[in-house]
């Protein structure tokens, strides 16, 4: 299941990398198929010498973009996990490991038979 988990998570991240990008350069000119075609070359690591400089910058800013993302959700995730883990109402004290029994002898004194 956390394979599952795991693999799901780096397609949504390739596949918004890839949007963010495409989206970037299509803001510098570039047409939408071909924007798309580009970004889907740099998330798999293969930039055409011509158009370097345009995907490097899309896919930088796009890099960036995710990140923040990314953070936000990891800092949300904390947020959650600290609220489902902290205690609800009366909170009893530490365990110390030494037991008294009801008469003020030690537990371990009890078990042994000893009396004070």
């Amino acid at each position: 299941m956390r394979v599952t988990g795991e693999s799901l998570a780096v397609s949504v991240a390739a596949a918004l990398l890839t949007t963010l990008s495409a989206a970037r350069l299509r803001e510098t000119g570039i047409p939408a198929h071909t924007a798309r075609y580009l970004a889907g070359q740099a998330v798999h690591g293969q930039v055409s010498a011509p158009n370097h400089g345009a995907v490097a910058a899309g896919f930088t800013d796009a890099f960036h973009t995710l990140g923040l993302i990314l953070a936000a959700l990891s800092v949300a995730g904390a947020g959650l996990t600290c609220l489902a883990l902290t205690p609800r109402g009366e909170v009893p004290p530490p365990h110390s490991g030494f037991q008294e029994a009801d008469d003020g002898r030690a537990m371990s004194d009890v078990r042994r038979g000893s009396s004070a």
